[in-house]
């Protein structure tokens, strides 16, 4: 049995990680704490109405790396 599961992976995470971003970027790009985004990312909390609208600006702004 595995006593640390994988942390549950959020739309934000895949999204992210998919345009290449690491999580200080998104941070930086959506003005949404690092702390925060971590939460968020790791669903142990919603983001709120504002905080969604600048993660989704952000991302849909990223060029995507490759």
């Amino acid at each position: 049995m595995n006593p640390r599961p994988n942390p549950p992976r959020t739309v934000w995470t895949t999204r992210r990680e998919a345009l290449g971003m690491t999580q200080e970027e998104l941070s930086i790009g959506s003005l949404v704490g690092i702390t925060r985004l971590k939460a968020i990312e790791s669903a142990r909390s919603d983001p709120t109405p504002t905080e969604h609208a600048s993660l989704e600006r952000a991302l849909d702004q990223a060029p995507p790396r490759r």
